[in-house]
């Protein structure tokens, strides 16, 4: 069973010092052209030991506590983040941040951006308690200046809680979340805070509730965003998925053809639209071979062979 995917807004790492040549065969720019290469094809233990070996030459080459050595130690908390290893991420940060603080002054270390990286960090290795202290003070700087709560810090808050087990306090932020009326229907954000809402029903054994949200919220895009909205699409997919776990195939059939019927006349790209439109398809196909509707499950099984076939002829190689 798949879900679908909306475009994400990546945060990249700081943008990299070059320098003049660090040794004879290798530059800092070859390096992280290495590492962002590593990055991006999820070899992230590679990334780091390139990353480690870039420290070694930056801090010969330009001291402990130079601005290139941390950028070192933030671009590898990122990765160690991205492998898991948390501990180490949460130590290489605090490395970058002294330094920051010693580059820049003190104020740096009470950046936001930082600030919830470190509370995401403490959250994932289980002290709840700090990692809450964090997102809150994070959030009322936010409150202060932007006249509202932050919808990604709410949500991350909502995480918190939700790992901790926490779950009345986890629905209640995810709730804030929704009520939020900076957060445009169909946002990415706010699709990201059903989904995971519907997850903490589910966990719950809160089945009606969760079947209640995802279906309000697809009559809700539905009637108001344009046909082929991924977010309507996103949600109807949902459904059907959370049927399907329930047993209620007949209402999970639905779900999915009205999903399919999102994309009628709308005008597929060779990315993201027909990436969704697969996944859609692969899902009733699925879900109809399982019924015993053999002939029409073919029909839609050739039909999604057909748009990855495209996708992957359109795909750049290196």
């Amino acid at each position: 069973m798949r879900k679908l995917f909306i475009a994400l807004v990546l945060i990249l790492s700081p943008r990299m010092a070059l320098a003049q040549a660090i040794a004879p065969d290798e530059s800092r720019e070859s390096i992280f052209r290495s590492i962002e290469k590593d990055r991006s094809s999820g070899h992230l233990l590679e990334a780091e030991s390139s990353l480690r070996r870039a420290l070694i030459l930056d801090e010969k080459a330009y001291g402990s506590n130079s601005r290139e050595v941390a950028e070192d130690f933030d671009t590898l908390s990122d990765v160690l983040t991205g492998s898991g290893k948390y501990a180490d991420a949460e130590t290489a940060l605090k490395a970058a941040l002294t330094i920051y603080a010693i580059v820049e002054g003190p104020e740096r270390t009470t950046n936001l951006f930082y600030m919830s990286r470190l509370a995401n960090l403490a959250g994932r290795q289980q002290r709840f308690a700090e990692a809450e202290e964090l997102y809150q003070e994070v959030l009322a700087v936010q409150t202060h200046e932007d006249g509202f709560e932050n919808p990604m810090t709410l949500s991350d808050l909502a995480e918190l809680y939700h790992l901790a087990k926490d779950y009345p306090k986890c629905e209640a932020a995810y709730r804030k979340v929704l009520e939020l009326k900076s957060l445009e229907l169909g946002s990415g954000a706010r699709l990201g805070a059903i989904e995971r809402l519907g997850t903490v029903y589910a966990e719950q054994g809160q089945f009606e509730q969760a079947e209640a949200l995802y279906a309000s919220e697809a009559d809700a895009d539905q009637a108001i965003l344009p046909r082929g909205d991924l977010s309507t699409i996103a949600l109807l997919n949902d459904l059907g998925l959370f049927y399907e776990r329930r047993g209620k195939l007949h209402e999970a059939e639905t779900s999915y053809a009205r999903a399919v019927e999102q994309f009628d006349r709308v005008e597929p790209d060779t990315g993201l639209m027909d990436s969704n439109l697969a996944v859609v398809i692969e899902n009733y196909a699925r879900l109809l071979r399982e019924e015993g509707h053999l002939q029409e499950s073919e029909q839609f099984e050739s039909r999604v062979k057909a748009i990855r076939d495209r996708l992957a002829a359109s795909r750049p190689t290196n």
